[in-house]
């Protein structure tokens, strides 16, 4: 693949990433996030169904990198966008992440999503995905510790994920949604919709094991847990109340991730679990206003269980 485009008068190619510059993209993320940055891209780890894209400038040097990352058949994530401070403010991450969501499609993705990152008071990054017609599905809080520890300190990074396409048409109706009742306001604040109805269909099968994830570990500083239930049968309520006795609390809706071998898809509810050790402070969470109500209902949550 290789597209040439003009931005704000400049000449801009993307093209493929060539291993022998992963060197200069982890450059280029650790001037970012600094030296103790932990989830570089790594030349041996290059899946060949994923996408990496950078682009360059007329001096032929990267100014920009993004990825979309094979996660499951029809699945991609895209992620990883970094654009040099000279070139931003210029179209180039909008420009860049379209290029990777194209190629993502060409090689069969039913579903692409992100993680824009919640560190940054102006939202830069939610704000890209939703121009780009991404969805906010849930937030994901304190999950990648050892970030911007600048404007963190040792609070794990929060951020949001963002769905494409959006909720509306990857949440059937005829699917029940059997959360908690106090769920139910905050998903709609979520959804801006409503999520109950009590003439839904029940979906047909038994109900899927639910997921657990452990909180990322980077050098003995650690994430949230999370945990994923299937949320479109009557058990599903049981285990959602078996996780916040364990102190689980609400996340998000994950419309559509679950998919049985046949290919029919059903939702996960979202749950994360924060770290021990760390007290957080919700005032570095910085959302779209779009989502803050929600996290606001989140922050409610939290202090009621670990006040």
């Amino acid at each position: 693949m290789e597209t040439v485009v003009v931005l704000s008068g400049r000449s801009y190619r993307f093209r493929s990433l060539q291993v022998t510059e992963v060197v200069c993209v982890n450059r280029m993320l650790r001037a970012e996030y600094g030296d103790s940055y932990p989830y570089p891209l790594s030349a041996e780890r290059l899946r060949r169904e994923s996408v990496y894209v950078v682009c360059v400038d007329e001096q032929d040097e990267i100014v920009a990198f993004a990825k979309a990352e094979y996660r499951n058949p029809g699945f991609y994530e895209v992620g990883g966008l970094i654009i040099d401070p000279r070139h931003r403010v210029t179209g180039l991450g909008t420009a860049i992440v379209t290029q990777c969501i194209t190629e993502a499609y060409r090689r069969g993705a039913r579903m692409i999503f992100a993680e824009p990152v919640c560190y940054r008071s102006d939202h830069a990054s939610q704000r890209l995905f939703l121009r780009l017609g991404f969805r906010h599905v849930a937030v994901e809080l304190f999950k990648y510790p050892n970030i911007q520890k600048s404007f963190l300190g040792d609070q794990p990074e929060t951020v949001t994920v963002g769905v494409l396409p959006p909720p509306d048409d990857l949440l059937d109706l005829g699917r029940p949604l059997f959360v908690p009742a106090d769920y139910v306001r905050p998903l709609e604040l979520l959804l801006g919709r409503g999520v109950a109805g009590s003439d839904r269909t029940l979906v047909s099968g038994p109900m899927p094991e639910v997921v657990s994830y452990q909180a990322v570990n980077f050098e003995g500083y650690l994430g949230s847990d999370f945990r994923d239930v299937p949320v479109n049968w009557p058990e599903a309520a049981h285990a959602i109340e078996a996780a916040r006795a364990e102190g689980f609390l609400l996340s998000g809706i994950m419309p559509s991730f679950g998919r049985y071998a046949h290919g029919a898809a059903f939702d996960y509810l979202r749950l994360y679990r924060p770290p021990t050790g760390v007290r957080p402070d919700f005032d570095r969470v910085h959302v779209v206003e779009t989502l803050r109500s929600f996290v606001d209902e989140m922050r409610t949550e939290h202090r009621r269980r670990y006040a």
